[in-house]
């Protein structure tokens, strides 16, 4: 069992959210997946966005390079195939992204990233099956939910930090 996993619900609960028992069981398996498969060019672009290029494609989708990564981008989400537990360290109250948003199977990655400043947030989110993502891995073990997609409503807690 992840201490980090258990300490995240622990807070959580101190915090005044529920998670019920099957919820609990869930989240203490942890979430496991094994990346898309994505062409050359797809995981080039998703490559730019979670490098470097998220600023660019939040404050500048109408520029013609970026709306090219967003095309790409774009056609690389399917419908995830079973519900993931995944965590989002976050240093703004905003819910919603003009951009992707990335989120991690890590509990400890979702910490590290909130921590770039104080108050920075940690959110469990239950993202069910159907919803539209890219299962895309690497040393962050990042999963993608589309441009401006609202996290509010996926929500089972959070903590400040």
């Amino acid at each position: 069992m992840d201490k980090n996993v258990e300490m995240f619900i622990a807070r959580a609960e101190a915090q005044g959210f529920t998670i019920d028992a099957a919820q609990k069981a869930e989240i203490l398996k942890g979430t496991t997946f094994t990346p898309d498969k994505l062409t050359k060019e797809q995981d080039d672009a998703v490559y730019f966005y979670t490098d470097e290029g998220y600023g660019d494609i939040a404050n500048h989708p109408t520029r013609k390079d970026i709306r090219e990564k967003i095309a790409i981008i774009d056609s690389a989400f399917k419908p995830a195939d079973k519900d993931y537990y995944l965590y989002r360290g976050h240093r703004t109250g905003r819910d919603t992204n003009k951009g992707y948003t990335s989120l991690t199977s890590d509990p400890s990655k979702a910490a590290d990233f909130a921590n770039y400043s104080a108050g920075g947030t940690v959110s469990l989110l239950r993202i069910p099956k159907g919803t539209p993502i890219i299962k895309y891995g690497g040393t962050e073990k990042e999963i993608l939910l589309p441009r401006g997609t609202n996290i509010k409503r996926f929500r089972i807690a959070h903590y400040v930090k």
